[in-house]
């Protein structure tokens, strides 16, 4: 009896170990391996780019604290995945010429937004442009870019990067006779992007500080630019805004031919520039222009909105050249709300109004030892 019963157990086991059941069971328990195709490579040391160099869209470049990158003439770094720039304030990473013409930069494509770039400390030296983004989102943090010859930092397609503490120097001055009016720029955002700036200097530029364009926005914050002077083919500006809807907040213009332009060009797009906390001082021609491309089709909404307003020296003698100035602050063609506005000790007229109404209003402004001929 008990040798029937143990016959009938192990016949009962043989058939458990024999059916499809328990073989699932321990295939499901067993681990999973996943093969991916990511790979990381890093630099450091000294790193010599001779051709073009693509981060590929599931790669990473990272690069080390103290890592001098050289690059041959027209030579670019392209983003298709992420960049990981690991500079530190003592020991920053440099991007820099082989000496027989300048690279292009690096540029970050729209395949690498979301995909956790960063630049931390780095300089970039003796480029055609400095960094380039489309579409993407870099973080970009103590970041200086000296001598670019035509933008030292661009952005199309809706790019959305974050920027902090970023210095731009002599944007355009190793042009001699230039071919385009596109040169010497500071910073561009253009296409509908939209950065977060905090923390932005732009000194000896030759065409624009910060120049906005194409139904572009964003949020800048912080910002010093002096010395936007000498283009020939464009207005000169410490900012430029067309067809755009910024908040630009702490600001200050020194020693530029222009000082700030609000330019409406496109009908369909809204042009507004809503701006805190700006000081204009030194312009040479004029300190602040409102205004729309066409004059003859008068736009009855507010193209700027301001509040905390100072504006001195225009056409004085700290101007790059004094007695050019043609006006202070003039509205053509458009309308804008204006508080808390200072304009004093300019050798030029205080406000030029032109085809302006209702929709142009001042509040407690006060205009002292200003005037001109004009």
């Amino acid at each position: 009896m008990v040798r029937g019963s143990a016959h009938a157990v192990l016949l009962i086991l043989a058939m458990m170990l024999a059916s499809p059941f328990v073989n699932m069971v321990e295939l499901e328990s067993k681990p999973e391996s996943e093969t991916s195709g990511r790979s990381q490579t890093t630099w450091s040391g000294s790193v010599v780019l001779n051709n073009h160099y693509t981060v590929s869209l599931t790669d990473e470049l990272v690069i080390s604290s103290c890592t001098n990158v050289t690059m041959a003439n027209g030579v670019r770094i392209y983003v298709d995945g992420r960049l990981t720039v690991e500079g530190t304030k003592s020991c920053p990473v440099y991007f820099d010429y082989a000496g027989g013409g300048d690279h292009m930069g690096i540029q970050f494509n729209s395949s690498s937004n979301g995909r956790g770039s960063k630049i931390d400390n780095a300089s970039i030296i003796h480029s055609t442009y400095g960094i380039t983004i489309y579409g993407s989102n870099p973080y970009l943090a103590n970041v200086t870019i000296f001598d670019a010859d035509d933008v030292a930092m661009d952005m199309f397609n809706s790019a959305t990067p974050v920027i902090r503490n970023l210095v731009i120097d002599e944007a355009g001055q190793d042009w001699t006779i230039p071919q385009y009016w596109r040169y010497g720029i500071g910073l561009s955002v253009g296409a509908g992007s939209a950065p977060n700036v905090d923390g932005l200097v732009v000194s000896n530029a030759v065409t624009r500080g910060l120049n906005m364009w194409g139904n572009s926005g964003g949020l800048f914050r912080n910002i010093s630019i002096d010395n936007i002077s000498g283009a020939t083919l464009a207005m000169s500006a410490g900012i430029w805004v067309e067809d755009s809807i910024p908040l630009i907040q702490s600001v200050s213009v020194d020693k530029s031919d222009h000082g700030v332009i609000v330019r409406h060009i496109t009908d369909g797009v809204i042009t507004r520039a809503v701006i805190r906390d700006m000081e204009i001082t030194n312009s040479m021609y004029e300190a602040m222009i409102l205004d729309k491309e066409d004059r003859t089709n008068y736009t009855n909404y507010q193209s700027a909105v301001i509040d905390g307003l100072l504006i001195s020296g225009t056409g004085g003698q700290e101007a790059k050249t004094s007695g050019l100035a043609t006006a202070t602050l003039e509205i053509n063609a458009t309308g804008a709300w204006i508080e808390n506005a200072i304009i004093e000790d300019n050798a030029a007229v205080g406000i030029k109004l032109y085809f302006v109404d209702s929709s142009t209003i001042f509040s407690n402004l006060s205009v002292n030892n200003t005037g001109g001929s004009g």
